[in-house]
């Protein structure tokens, strides 16, 4: 029996060839992460050498698009008026994410690797096609609600769930800007929030 996974199935498929040697004879993973630690700060660091090895520029843009929408989003007001930017995408109701919920949202889009072929070239294209009138948040804007919907999909529901109650009592990794050598630098804990939701999900222990 062999088994193989990229990823999150990457990891599942080394771990049952280590627990189950005896059932499993080869595994093969691909950008699996296997050293499990709950500030899992390297996810973002690949994300932004993905990105700047098509174009520096182009992870500039999002690094700058992004730190423009933590700037927009501090105030209630401020967060109403500019998350109206992204009324028109497919990743549910606006109206109803906070800050934190929405920085969340928009670093998932831009890190997702799994929507067609060549995202980080034709992703790269668009987000350096920026006039000079338009901001880097406008553009970063543009290109999520562009995208989302081939991210944001409800037939993912079931498999996220999935993956996010593995996450919350097996895995325990979560996805941290606490490092600086990556686009999303902001001062948001991934950890305390990640501790916090799966206790009000799944309770403390």
């Amino acid at each position: 029996v062999g088994v193989f996974g990229c990823s999150y199935a990457g990891s599942l498929a080394t771990w049952l060839r280590y627990k189950f040697p005896h059932l499993v004879d080869a595994a093969w993973a691909s950008s699996a992460p296997l050293h499990v630690t709950i500030d899992y700060s390297d996810y973002y660091e690949v994300v932004g050498h993905i990105y700047a090895n098509v174009s520096r520029g182009c992870a500039a843009a999002i690094e700058q698009g992004y730190k423009e929408a933590r700037q927009l989003f501090s105030t209630s007001n401020s967060l109403k008026r500019n998350r109206a930017a992204f009324e028109d995408w497919r990743c549910g109701n606006v109206t109803d994410l906070t800050a934190d919920e929405m920085l969340h949202a928009m670093r998932s889009i831009i890190s997702n690797q799994y929507s067609r072929p060549n995202h980080t070239i034709r992703s790269c294209e668009y987000l350096e096609s920026k006039s000079v009138k338009t901001s880097y948040f406008k553009q970063l804007a543009d290109f999520i609600v562009e995208i989302s919907g081939e991210i944001c999909s409800s037939g993912e529901a079931q498999s996220d769930y999935v993956e996010r109650y593995q996450t919350c009592t097996e895995f325990g990794y979560s996805l941290s800007t606490s490092s600086q050598n990556q686009p999303f630098k902001d001062s948001f804990s991934a950890v305390d929030d990640l501790l916090e939701s799966c206790a009000n999900d799944y309770g403390e222990k």
